[in-house]
């Protein structure tokens, strides 16, 4: 079910892209399967590290994303406005704020280090073909 909505959500991003309005006329489903799968997975983890560390949604973040969302229009106050206005609108800027945050815990939570290597160690690109004997 999750993943249907989230096919549907891609489906529907491409015929606005495309500025088609008639849903109607949605692309195959078969193309979006395994992003819907991909963004599926990636919510339920986002989900359970929101909800095992007791991350609450960061204000100032949300203000900060309802910023540079209006400034990016000619009327930014108009747009904050209908921003404000819109449950929908506000909930995806919450949504996308709490996800920075899950995501700055779990960095916040691992170790880098720093592995000398070429591009080629990394790639394999360059590297000769093993000849199989």
């Amino acid at each position: 079910m999750l993943v249907d909505e989230q096919v549907r959500d891609l489906q529907v991003q491409v015929l606005r892209r495309m500025g088609v309005q008639k849903v109607e006329q949605l692309p195959p489903r078969e193309p979006y399967e395994e992003a819907a799968r991909k963004r599926v997975a990636l919510g339920l983890i986002i989900g359970e590290v929101v909800r095992a560390n007791g991350l609450k949604v960061d204000r100032s973040r949300v203000e900060r994303r309802l910023h540079a969302a209006a400034a990016a229009h000619p009327d930014p106050e108009g747009m904050r406005r209908q921003y404000l206005q819109s449950r929908e609108a506000m909930g995806q800027l919450e949504s996308a704020a709490l996800e920075d945050q899950a995501l700055d815990w779990v960095l916040s939570q691992v170790k880098v280090t720093d592995v000398p290597g070429s591009f080629s160690d990394l790639t394999g690109f360059g590297r000769p073909k093993e000849v199989n004997s």
